[in-house]
């Protein structure tokens, strides 16, 4: 059986991949053109990703007869499971069903990926469609459109999240405001202008501290959180928004 790999770049594929990072936290990778298996063309010539870019392969998609048309396979490795989702979805909620295997259902979702290394979780995702969803005739058609994966443990990544500042457009009206020190025991003091707030958020979505005011600096106290990486949520005046990474030594 043939298979085909996708490591770091799908030369094979002759795939052009965009690679897009922040502060090397999370990777989306955009496939153009899109990976495809075809009903009849390539139906037994699996396609291998590694969501992770350690050089092994997280995951296989196949297709395989059933009855009367080629049912899409995805089967995890290396410790990785995944979930259908839909988009937008927190791949930190502990509501959803991790399996190693997911097979004959819709070719158009999303798909959480978690995988579990001791006490910490990593995780990623990505997006499929089938020939339907955008009319075309190749309906018996899986296409892989695009994936993310994010290397901070136990960040409450979402479906089609691309970025850590992400639904913020990273320009120079979000970069307005710094914080300092970092990594940091104590206090955070964020330096701007026309400040009006920052929020504290864990790896588990959840805000741990607050703090409202006016001027050019504002001060968060963390003392009491355990070690680790938070994220600093800040507003101004101008109602402006940019996130900022801290570590709690």
């Amino acid at each position: 059986m043939k298979r085909i790999k996708l490591l770091t770049v799908a030369l094979s594929l002759s795939a052009i991949i965009s690679l897009h990072a922040q502060n090397g936290e999370i990777i989306f990778t955009d496939f153009n053109p899109d990976l495809t298996l075809t009903q009849g063309i390539n139906t037994h010539d699996p396609i291998m990703l590694d969501i992770d870019f350690d050089g092994t392969d997280d995951i296989e998609f196949s297709l395989y007869h059933d009855h009367w048309w080629e049912a899409p396979q995805y089967i995890t490795l290396n410790g990785w499971k995944l979930c259908r989702v839909n988009d937008s979805t927190s791949l930190a909620d502990t509501t959803l069903n991790w399996e190693t295997v997911y097979d004959y259902g819709p070719l158009t979702s999303y798909f959480g990926m978690r995988k579990v290394v001791g006490t910490d979780c990593y995780y990623g995702w990505f997006y499929t469609y089938d020939g339907l969803t955008k009319n075309s005739e190749r309906a018996h058609t899986l296409f892989i459109d695009c994936m993310a994966y994010c290397s901070i443990p136990n960040y409450p990544l979402y479906a089609g999240q691309t970025s850590i500042n992400w639904g913020i457009e990273e320009t120079e009206a979000t970069t307005f405001a710094t914080i300092h020190p970092n990594p940091a025991n104590s206090i955070v003091t964020v330096t701007g202008k026309n400040l009006k707030s920052a929020e504290v958020i864990n790896t588990l979505g959840q805000r741990v501290a607050t703090v409202q005011g006016k001027g050019e600096t504002l001060q968060i106290d963390i003392a009491t959180q355990p070690s680790g990486i938070y994220f600093v949520r800040i507003t101004d005046e101008q109602g402006r928004k940019c996130v900022r990474k801290v570590v709690k030594e």
